[in-house]
């Protein structure tokens, strides 16, 4: 009995050891964390590999933002179709990604000289969040000002849909500015030259208007001007006819940090010559004017314009669009005479040569694909949790990517 006592009690002195010496010293291999994507086989388990660029998703040693994910929305119109289609997709939104996810906020964006906070609320079905009681935060405005009245309307700036009685999104008024060869010259604009068509081009029937130009314009900088954006770590760009059907199996916000991705995307698509004329040349004159040699620059896929990360779905590092490099090269193309408003470049065209200019050379440095999460009419895929359309799919649709 006293040989059993003695035992025991020398495997407590031990444990008690071992545990003050990790807590001087740590340990000198922590626990992996376990991802969906990028990772490396082991014989005993899955072991995240970190991606080279990963120090954009930093500042002084410091995750940049708060460890959330914002979807930014700019509405230039509630006829514009999308608003009343977002007042159906956004109950898909709320209980399939923002309560699941727990990190991702809605802010639709608006401009008052163009849009009311009124008028969104009547199209969304919006009605004042009691669990937020603090006024509207006017220090997060940039360079627009917002009347009383307007004030009034937005309260504290949180709303609820009529699909949940927790789950708010915000309304934050912007200013929705013109480039300044704009602005000098508004003609430019009558111009019949310039027709701003598709991808690839249709005219006239496919002739985008000055409004949906200036939305996808703002995706590429203005947006990293705003206050209320630079609070956060991500950003998710997200169409809104975007339908979700479906939880993510992991956390957006989480996988990113833990792999040091700055960008993931859902899949490519064909963007022609469209939407990107002259805009790597654009990019070729910026580069030499300032002696910047691109990361990426003998890579065909940042050479090329026709294969593009599908927009309607991507995850991008706040952090890294607000680096001095790619804000100040973002800028230099929205302020190219004839690149948006004549050839229509869009965000969906930029994206790969912005991020090639300062990453690569290989595009599996910085990015992950996550395209085996969209649902889509000829491939199966039985992980999907979203599918992009104008209108609700049937049923039949949905047996292609989930089981029902």
């Amino acid at each position: 009995m006293r040989l059993r006592l003695t035992l025991v009690m020398l495997a407590f002195v031990a444990v008690l050891v071992h545990m003050a010496v990790l807590s001087l010293f740590g340990t000198s291999e922590p626990e992996p964390t376990l991802l969906p994507t990028q990772t490396t086989s082991t014989s005993a388990m899955t072991m995240t590999v970190k991606l080279p660029f990963e120090h954009y998703l930093y500042r002084s040693g410091k995750l940049y933002g708060n460890r959330r994910a914002i979807i930014p929305l700019l509405l230039t119109s509630t006829t514009y179709h999308g608003t009343s289609l977002f007042a159906t997709t956004v109950q898909g939104w709320i209980l399939h990604l923002l309560i699941p996810q727990r990190t991702i906020d809605v802010v639709v964006f608006y401009d008052p000289s163009l849009v009311r906070a009124s008028e969104i609320c009547t199209v969304l079905k919006l009605r004042p969040s009691t669990l937020h009681t603090k006024p509207f935060d006017v220090s997060l405005l940039h360079d627009v000002h917002v009347d009383s009245s307007e004030l009034a309307v937005l309260k504290s700036g949180f709303f609820l849909t009529p699909f949940h009685e927790k789950v708010a999104i915000r309304l934050h008024p912007v200013r929705l500015r013109f480039p300044p060869y704009i602005e000098q010259n508004r003609s430019l604009l009558q111009d019949p030259s310039w027709m701003r068509c598709g991808c690839p081009p249709i005219c006239p029937q496919k002739r985008a208007t000055v409004d949906y130009v200036q939305g996808t314009r703002w995706y590429t900088y203005d947006i990293f001007l705003e206050p209320l954006v630079l609070e956060y770590s991500f950003w998710i760009k997200m169409d809104v006819d975007i339908w979700m059907f479906r939880p993510i199996e992991f956390n957006i916000v989480d996988t990113m940090v833990s792999q040091g991705a700055l960008f993931a995307h859902t899949g490519y698509i064909y963007n022609g010559e469209g939407c990107s004329r002259e805009l790597h040349l654009d990019i070729d004159r910026y580069l030499r004017k300032n002696n910047i040699t691109a990361l990426s620059s003998n890579e065909k896929w940042w050479q090329q314009d026709d294969n593009v990360y599908y927009s309607n779905f991507v995850v991008s590092s706040v952090g890294f669009h607000t680096h001095p490099g790619p804000l100040q090269l973002a800028k230099y193309l929205n302020e190219v005479p004839t690149g948006f408003f004549k050839y229509r470049w869009t965000d969906q065209s930029l994206f790969h040569k912005v991020f090639g200019v300062s990453l690569g050379p290989h595009e599996n440095m910085f990015l992950v694909d996550w395209s085996n999460l969209r649902c889509q009419k000829k491939v199966f895929r039985p992980n999907a949790v979203f599918y992009h359309s104008k209108q609700l799919k049937r049923r039949a649709m949905l047996r292609k990517c989930t089981i029902i």
